[in-house]
């Protein structure tokens, strides 16, 4: 299979629906929450983290959760939305369990717990 090109201004996202920009946009924001919080935890004093690629990365994942968030907090955002759609965004991988069992039921369009014990 062959990659796909992109013209000079083009971007993946240029031809998605709404649903599927709004998809995107709640996977990476997922992705980038818990990259940042990872990276917070490891964070020490090195110039690394202070004024090298790091320290970038932290600024950049701080200016772009706070423009995605549009004034709600993290809270909000994770307990309306995140907390259930995870499971939808995500797929486990070969020996990683990231899904806590969330589905979508078929019949009533509800969120549900694939195991008894999650209610």
């Amino acid at each position: 299979m062959s990659e796909k090109q992109l013209e000079w201004g083009q971007t993946p996202y240029d031809q998605c629906s709404r649903e599927e920009l709004i998809q995107h946009c709640a996977r990476l924001y997922a992705a980038t929450s818990a990259l940042n919080s990872v990276a917070l935890q490891h964070k020490d004093g090195s110039t690394y983290w202070k004024k090298g690629s790091g320290g970038d990365a932290l600024e950049r994942a701080r200016q772009a959760m706070e423009s995605a968030r549009n004034g709600h907090s993290d809270e909000s955002i994770y307990r309306s939305y995140l907390l259930y759609a995870g499971d939808l965004l995500f797929k486990d991988a070969a020996g990683l369990e990231i899904r806590s069992g969330w589905v979508l039921c078929p019949e009533c369009g509800q969120m549900t717990s694939e195991s008894p014990l999650v209610s």
